[in-house]
């Protein structure tokens, strides 16, 4: 962003997974030397874990994000080895290009070099070339420009959770309907605090807000 490269389309790489190994096999065989091998080695019982699927890997939980990360460590050295402009949580992954095209090529080759190399498996129901600005990532929507802006469906998620708190037949007082929505629009402004633009959001958000909360009154 720093040396003026203009965003443009966007390659998104979503959720690989393993065939054969379970994500906890391979990284305990990459991190042999780590401080997390005890994490890695403890199992199912570590953290909160929602579930396990059939390969027995957890899902939903604390670990998922680090054994993504552990796991794919190789495919940002691999991303940074080709000078790809990228950004990667867990196993969320948004690559970006100059045109469709070359994400195309780009996709193409990320998925063989994932599926071969990585013995891992490309989500292709999620994965393909999009736009920036119909992308979500992390609830936000990155532009052309190089602007940050809060993605639709996160401005929607916000407005739901305050329609919970302000339903009229909840039969709260209302100060405590005050101290709820401050819980949820501190915590919501302090995660969305890069935005830079489209801010006019926040406004009709706030009026919004106000219309709902008074007819709670």
């Amino acid at each position: 962003m720093g040396s003026g490269y203009r965003l443009g389309e966007v390659l998104r790489q979503d959720k690989p997974r393993p065939p054969d190994e379970p994500p906890e096999e391979r990284g305990r065989r990459q991190t042999a030397a780590t401080p997390d091998k005890q994490l890695l080695e403890s199992g199912p019982d570590v953290g909160r874990l929602e579930g396990t699927t059939q390969s027995r890997h957890p899902q939903g939980g604390p670990l998922s994000p680090l054994l993504s990360n552990i796991v794919l460590d190789e495919l940002d050295r691999e991303l940074e080895n080709r000078g790809h402009k990228f950004c990667r949580y867990a196993d969320d992954c948004n690559i970006y290009v100059r045109s469709e095209e070359a994400g195309k090529r780009v996709l193409a080759s990320l998925t063989n070099f994932i599926e071969k190399k990585l013995k891992l498996r490309v989500n292709r129901d999620k994965s393909g070339v999009r736009h920036c600005t119909k992308v979500k990532f992390l609830g936000y929507t990155l532009l052309a420009g190089g602007g940050i802006r809060v993605a639709d469906k996160s401005n929607e998620s916000l407005k739901d959770k305050i329609r919970q708190i302000c339903k009229r037949n909840r039969g709260v007082k209302f100060e405590q309907l005050i101290e709820e929505l401050n819980q949820i629009i501190v915590g919501w402004t302090a995660y969305f605090r890069k935005a830079n633009s489209w801010l006019s959001d926040y406004r009709q958000i706030d009026g919004w807000l106000r219309r709902n909360s008074d007819a709670t009154d």
